[in-house]
């Protein structure tokens, strides 16, 4: 019975290890636990070719709840999440089609992309996940 016992224990740590480890692995990390992910998308033909989009949302790490409020800069631009955690820039392409995002919020760690190169797509999906500070 002991060992009956032992292996459903394991087998149950085993398969949320895996489930985590899975979650996790969909975000980049940053060096303060946060993270981000990207979805990129081709050039939409109902789009200006000449526009980046930029969308997304910013949200709690640990809970995925969305962090209203939040600011989103992107170069020069800033804007703040709305209640539901969502963000959208649109700017116009430049030469330097090479820029990070960073997201910002009171009592959270502050996250910044990597360089992104936005020379092959138009629309960029990115979300934020802020840990509490």
């Amino acid at each position: 019975m002991k060992q009956y016992i032992t292996i459903v224990i394991f087998s149950i740590c085993s398969i949320l290890l895996i489930s985590c480890v899975s979650i996790k692995s969909e975000i980049i990390p940053t060096y303060n636990k946060g993270g981000y992910k990207i979805n990129s998308f081709k050039n939409d033909i109902n789009r200006n070719p000449n526009d980046i989009y930029i969308i997304g949302r910013v949200l709690d790490v640990m809970n995925k709840r969305p962090i209203s409020k939040a600011q989103v800069t992107f170069g020069c631009f800033k804007t703040q999440t709305l209640s539901n955690g969502e963000y959208s820039f649109k700017v116009k392409k430049s030469n330097n089609t090479n820029s990070y995002i960073k997201s910002i919020s009171i009592g959270y760690k502050t996250i910044e992309t990597d360089f992104l190169d936005f020379s092959s797509n138009n629309t960029i999906n990115i979300d934020f996940f802020l840990i509490e500070d």
